[in-house]
Formats: structure tokens, C-alpha cells, sequence
């Protein structure tokens, strides 16, 4: 019913090499269900929390925070990840359309991609966010 439906999503388990290796290695553990957005999402973020706080050589949030905003992560999930003052993160957004059942070749096997949207083009423009906390001389 759904086939041809447009979607966007911040990942998908069949984008490239990295996103399949790292769903195998996910459904391998997962009673051979496929990742979501949300299971790579919170495996990508603590792993850059705890990347930075070994980095930052302590366990302290406020300085892990920091951190974490100070160069872009080179995540193999969602490709180059920026985290802005107001601590949004900016990635690829992915657009997607769901395959006719014919076109599957596999049980997951759902979506093909369409299009790429870049971290700018998918999210608000930090100076237009009206964030209160980030100064607005941090804007820039």
C-alpha cells in the first residue's frame, strides 16, 4: 500500500558499505531485525558523548558539551555531524522512496534512495532558531 510513498530519514540500513556493515552487525544482535533512525541515532550520539569525554579527559557534561561542538564528527552512520551552539545537530537527511514489493530483493529491503538533502538545506538556520540559549554573537 505504501509503495512509492516519499519519506525522509537521517538514515537507512542500505544508504552504503558502513550503514550495511554496521546493521549486520545490529541485526546479528537484535533477533535479525533491521535498524531504525532511532536505534542508529542513539548508538551514534553515545558514542560521540563518550568519544568526547575521553577526549576531554573527564566524565564532566558541561565539558563534554563543549567538546563535542568544537569539530565536526565523522560518523559512519550519518556521514559528517555538526553540533551547533544551540546543540542541534546538522547532518544529511536522506530522501527516500518505498520500493513496490516486486522490487524488494529482501525481507528489509524497503527503500531506495531518491535524493540527499545537506545538514543546511534540512534544518533551520541557527540564526533563525531564536534559541535562548545561544548568545547572539554565537550565531555566526
Amino acid at each position: 500500500m505504501a509503495q512509492g510513498l516519499i519519506i525522509t530519514q537521517p538514515f537507512y540500513w542500505d544508504l552504503n558499505e558502513a550503514s550495511r556493515a554496521w546493521s549486520a552487525r545490529f541485526s546479528e544482535r537484535q533477533h535479525q531485525q533491521s535498524p531504525t533512525a532511532f536505534h542508529a541515532g542513539v548508538y551514534s550520539s553515545m558514542r560521540a558523548y563518550l568519544e568526547a569525554a575521553l577526549a576531554a579527559g573527564t566524565n564532566d557534561a558541561p565539558s563534554i558539551i563543549r567538546k563535542l561542538k568544537e569539530k565536526p564528527i565523522d560518523d559512519d552512520l550519518f556521514g559528517p555531524v555538526v553540533v551547533r551552539p544551540d546543540g542541534r545537530t546538522i547532518h544529511n537527511m536522506y530522501i527516500l522512496k518505498v520500493k513496490a514489493p516486486a522490487a524488494s530483493k529482501s525481507k528489509w529491503d524497503l527503500l531506495e534512495q531518491v535524493g540527499v538533502l545537506t545538514g543546511s538545506e534540512a534544518f533551520r538556520p541557527l540564526e533563525e532558531g531564536g534559541c535562548s540559549l545561544v548568545e547572539p554573537s554565537k550565531n555566526n
